[in-house]
């Protein structure tokens, strides 16, 4: 047998393989592409999860700092009569309010702009301070 009766009947044999070959190669592509979008569709499910988580959390504190306000104007304001003593009873309301005011201030920020990795490192923490000190004094 000659080396151009070998290649000559080896051919279809080669090409064959080869394409068997280019069938495996596209499959194992299309199987990474597929699992590419399935972990890409499990990530934005995390991410709406831990969205509701978030907000569960924020709706929460709200509204367990307005229970706490209410509470304070119940129980420790009768009428004309504070019970307890002034810098406290500020302290009761102003608390609360600072509080519900950040979250709701933080989810309208991750609601409308999204939270960036540099934004902790952007707060002017003398201007927040002074802008409570100042809501504090002008009551």
């Amino acid at each position: 047998m000659t080396e151009t009766q070998r290649e000559g009947g080896d051919a279809p044999f080669l090409e064959a393989r080869i394409a068997a070959l280019e069938e495996k190669m596209d499959a194992a592509a299309l199987s990474a592409e597929a699992l590419h979008r399935d972990l890409l569709i499990s990530e934005v499910k995390q991410r709406i999860r831990v969205r509701y988580f978030t907000v569960g959390i924020a709706v929460t504190v709200i509204v367990f700092m307005a229970a706490a306000m209410m509470h304070a104007a119940h129980h420790y304001f009768w009428g004309a009569f504070v019970l307890i003593p002034p810098a406290v009873a500020i302290a009761m309301f102003v608390a609360p309010l600072v509080s519900i005011t950040t979250v709701t201030i933080m989810l309208l920020i991750g609601a409308f702009r999204r939270f960036k990795d540099d934004d902790m490192d952007n707060i002017n923490v003398a201007s927040i301070t002074a802008e409570a000190l100042k809501g504090a004094t002008a009551r």
